[in-house]
């Protein structure tokens, strides 16, 4: 379900019924009070017996009772000074809905989402505007065309998609009760869909701060890995300083891993115990920092997405028995361990080029794609799906996202002595995905 911010108001059906019901309950009646919220873009009208609000930024919104603006400001009264409400507008071809009051003032609200306004016209010029910068506004105002809006034909609800649609309903409640319901109902799924969006966006920065921590480990575990070659030079020194020239401050060296010989030349001033020890001392602090960087790297997690709380996704239950030579993923043949001896007759059977994936980190099935001819590859969505599948043939079934790991078969191997179902893999890539059975069974 993806409900887009902007989805309210977006409809000119939608505004048709509020200005319908805005005409029907107004006409007639004094304005007592106006106040907004410049930075959140809401609105409220005071009337007698009911108070209106809209919200003209994004998301767009509008109730007909019972919200509270937050942090409200008064409009001056020089601005609109307790008129009554001469007639409710729409623009024929646009976004727009009018409130003409009795002392010929105007008020215009512009639901264009992130662009939204609400404008005060007098005689022809803005004398309050809820957004700064409107210089092309008179302009445009010569551009619309209004009219008196008509009947509605049905009633405001929210489609699963979450816009706004009118529907056919021979006993049609209030328009505007319909779209308050519609509001709430669509602010919850934006708030749900904001929600998971944040998770997602959290567990992804987690991701990639366990990448470069993992990377900075292993670039340091390299640069360390040479603290041997100190103290092999430290030893050669040593046996080799019944040959040191103290005129040239030099000595003749021998590397016993090749034979070779050569000539090293101390620092001035040192001799070969003194530059010996140097060497002991560098390869004892590289050998310290080597041992913490690959503690370090030995206990570094990857991080693990926080449950989603979607029903259905709560326990890791084992995959249902299902002919595998009969499930597919968008018409690739796939195949799953459904225990740790059948992930292994899984890897023993697998052609090299046949796509392996298991979730990272977390017991489960293996997973194995198999290309429809071995030379060519498989698409990406088809891989994501596979994914996907791993997930959900895993004890993080109940994450909202799981890091899933894709190689080749030929990457898969079962070391000597493993437990089973255990594999080392080689040149693996990891997907971030959602735990989704997409299997589907073949005609």
């Amino acid at each position: 379900m993806n409900a887009d911010p902007n989805a309210i108001f977006c409809s000119q059906q939608v505004i048709q019924s509020i200005g319908f019901s805005l005409g029907e309950s107004l006409i007639g009646k004094h304005l007592a009070g106006f106040h907004f919220n410049q930075k959140e873009k809401w609105i409220g009208l005071t009337f007698p017996e009911i108070q209106y609000q809209f919200r003209v930024g994004s998301p767009t919104a509008f109730y007909s009772s019972g919200y509270k603006i937050a942090s409200v400001q008064s409009l001056p009264a020089a601005v609109i000074s307790n008129p009554s409400v001469a007639g409710v507008l729409m623009a024929e071809n646009d976004r727009l809905l009018q409130i003409r009051f009795s002392d010929g003032k105007a008020l215009i609200f512009q639901f264009f989402g992130r662009n939204g306004n609400a404008l005060v016209f007098d005689a022809g010029k803005i004398s309050w505007s809820l957004r700064v910068n409107q210089s092309e506004a008179i302009l445009e105002l010569q551009r619309w065309k209004w009219q008196v809006p008509a009947s509605p034909a049905g009633i405001i609800s929210l489609s699963e998609g979450g816009i706004p649609t009118l529907e056919v309903n021979s006993t049609m409640l209030d328009p505007l009760d319909q779209i308050s319901q519609a509001t709430r109902k669509f602010f919850k799924i934006a708030r749900d869909l904001k929600a998971k969006e944040d998770a997602e966006n959290a567990y992804l920065k987690a991701v990639e701060a366990y990448q470069r921590k993992k990377s900075a480990l292993e670039n340091r575990l390299n640069h360390l890995a040479g603290w041997p070659q100190f103290t092999a030079l430290g030893h050669a020194v040593l046996t080799a300083s019944s040959s040191f020239n103290p005129d040239s401050n030099s000595l003749t060296i021998t590397n016993y891993e090749s034979g070779e010989t050569s000539i090293l030349t101390l620092p001035s001033h040192s001799t070969p115990a003194e530059y010996a020890q140097v060497q002991f001392a560098k390869a004892k602090d590289m050998q310290k920092g080597w041992n913490a960087a690959q503690k370090q790297l030995e206990n570094l997690e990857f991080p693990q997405a926080k449950a989603s709380g979607q029903p259905g996704r709560s326990s890791a239950e084992p995959p249902k028995a299902i002919d595998a030579s009969k499930a597919q993923i968008s018409g690739y043949q796939v195949f799953f361990g459904r225990n740790a001896r059948e992930n292994d007759e899984l890897v023993k059977s697998a052609h090299k080029e046949d796509y392996w994936f298991h979730a990272r980190g977390v017991a489960g099935s293996h997973v194995l794609l198999k290309p429809k001819i071995k030379s060519q590859p498989i698409p990406a969505e088809v891989l994501q799906q596979a994914a996907s599948l791993a997930a959900w043939f895993s004890k993080a079934r109940g994450s909202g996202l799981v890091p899933v790991d894709c190689t080749k078969a030929k990457y898969v191997r079962k070391p000597k002595g493993a437990a089973p179902g255990a594999v080392k893999i080689e040149k693996e890539q990891t997907l971030i995905v959602e735990p989704i059975n997409v299997l589907k069974a073949a005609d």
